[in-house]
């Protein structure tokens, strides 16, 4: 994992390693304790959400979204977004906490204007479990993940 605005590098064969290295003290949580586990996620997820958006619209041209869509774009992140969907070719980032099934909030879907693939304007952070939480902030480009999946390297005499 490359983290820490790529000033970092971890190996590991260990989602919650790696999750402890983002989140202090996540070890400290005890492993049955799902629900805080789940909190920690959450509340990291929606600070990544804040930073990629921020920098999501650092690059981004006002043109390509409507008066509505940039004051969501660039709007306070403290009550989650309502909206059915979204249709700015500007990536929206959300938190899938917030939303069904996990809260009475409808789950928005992604219906980039001038098309495009469905949903590929929404980045989705998950706090769901370690791996899916790994991989959301890899999608958002919060962290870089590699999985190394060939032969081990021969022991060096």
């Amino acid at each position: 994992m490359i983290f820490n605005v790529d000033t970092l590098i971890a190996f590991s064969d260990s989602a919650t390693d790696l999750v402890d290295l983002l989140i202090e003290g996540y070890l400290d949580i005890p492993e049955d304790d799902v629900v805080e586990q789940a909190v920690v996620r959450t509340l990291f997820a929606v600070g990544a959400q804040v930073r990629t958006q921020a920098s999501i619209m650092s690059g981004a041209s006002a043109a390509l979204a409507t008066p509505a869509e940039l004051a969501l774009l660039n709007g306070s992140r403290d009550t989650p977004p309502r909206l059915g969907v979204w249709k700015s070719i500007i990536p929206l980032v959300l938190v899938d906490a917030f939303y069904e099934p996990f809260s009475d909030i409808v789950r928005p879907v992604g219906r980039p204007r001038g098309g495009g693939e469905p949903d590929s304007n929404i980045i989705w952070l998950s706090f769901a479990d370690e791996v899916e939480f790994l991989s959301g902030l890899h999608r958002s480009g919060e962290i870089q993940l590699a999985t190394f999946t060939g032969a081990p390297a021969a022991a060096v005499p």
